[in-house]
């Protein structure tokens, strides 16, 4: 929250301009700073940090129920059992970008099933304004999409092959021009371009370091 008074501040209080700098980049995680900064020109810090964690959850139940209403062409109360998992381990840890994008990927991935049989000069211009959001949401919302939507229309076509539905004859296609945008983004960013001592241990596949060292024992050693 720190970080997002910095940024609502632009560099106009001295003292802050005196020991940060604010840069923009092509980042695949910026969901927080463009939501709260603005929100701050009507409401305190605390009440935009509230807002955007209700923000987060709203859009994580209202995207299972929108995913869900998408697949099933019904609403149902199932979907409200996403409530008992908003409270999670990711939350505590304050993955707060990763869980809005999330949230954003379900909404998207509901609104590919509605659309996805739309005429494609409709379909390929909203899904890339759409994949665009949700790459600077977090590269993760943009991931989920981009696999998920591909993997419905392969099930599509196998559930149709049986009536001889040529996999051409299925609206894929017109997802692929959609993720163009975002994947030409990430090739700029400084993500893209890390260098893999900078990436977290988990990734790397090292184990975490010790969370005590222990100094070797030798015979001059004195307790």
């Amino acid at each position: 929250m720190a970080r997002m008074h910095i940024l609502a501040d632009e560099g106009q209080n001295p003292f802050l301009r005196e020991y940060y700098e604010i840069h923009w980049d092509i980042l695949p995680n910026l969901a927080m700073d463009l939501v709260i900064p603005p929100l701050l020109s009507f409401v305190s810090i605390e009440t935009a940090g509230k807002l955007f964690i209700g923000l987060i959850f709203a859009l994580l139940t209202g995207g299972t129920m929108a995913l869900h209403a998408a697949l099933h062409r019904r609403w149902s109360p199932r979907p409200l059992l996403a409530f008992f998992f908003l409270y999670n381990s990711v939350f505590l840890w304050e993955f707060l970008n990763y869980l809005f994008g999330l949230g954003l990927a379900l909404l998207a991935c509901a609104l590919w099933i509605t659309f996805r049989d739309r005429s494609a000069a409709l379909v390929v211009p909203l899904f890339s304004l759409v994949t665009t959001v949700l790459f600077f949401a977090h590269l993760f919302a943009f991931g989920v999409f981009a696999m998920v939507a591909p993997a419905y229309e392969l099930a599509q076509w196998r559930g149709r092959r049986r009536h001889q539905g040529r996999m051409m004859d299925m609206p894929w296609w017109k997802a692929m021009p959609t993720i163009v945008l975002p994947l030409i983004l990430l090739a700029l960013s400084p993500t893209f371009k890390a260098n893999p001592d900078d990436y977290p241990l988990w990734l790397r596949g090292s184990p975490p370091p010790p969370v005590v060292d222990f100094l070797p024992l030798t015979r001059n050693s004195k307790l």
